[in-house]
């Protein structure tokens, strides 16, 4: 079972891991960003690295006050992200990619 959670959890990670390397085009031709799309996509990684690290903290203390359960955490976040990352698919505008991101 382990074994399998591990091979099916790379599976997604290696996914979205290439997905990546799109990223670029999609903000370029999708969101029109023509003069320096390079640029936007490091603000928006940025942007997500910032969010990931200023949450990471407190819902770790948050974690361990109800007793180390982690999972359910884990699981809020798989669906957040997965949630926004296919609400991004619809986004037209730079604005609408950074209250996403």
């Amino acid at each position: 079972h382990d074994f399998f959670v591990v091979t099916v959890s790379r599976l997604f990670y290696y996914c979205g891991l290439s997905v990546q390397t799109f990223f670029l085009y999609f903000v370029h031709d999708i969101i029109r960003v023509t003069d320096d799309p390079e640029s936007a996509v490091a603000y928006l990684a940025i942007l997500g690295q910032v969010a990931g690290t200023l949450t990471t903290y407190p819902i770790g203390l948050i974690s361990d006050k109800l007793g180390g359960r982690r999972k359910p955490f884990v699981y809020l976040a798989c669906f957040l992200l997965s949630s926004v990352m296919v609400v991004m698919i619809f986004a037209r505008t730079m604005h609408q990619m950074t209250i996403l991101g």
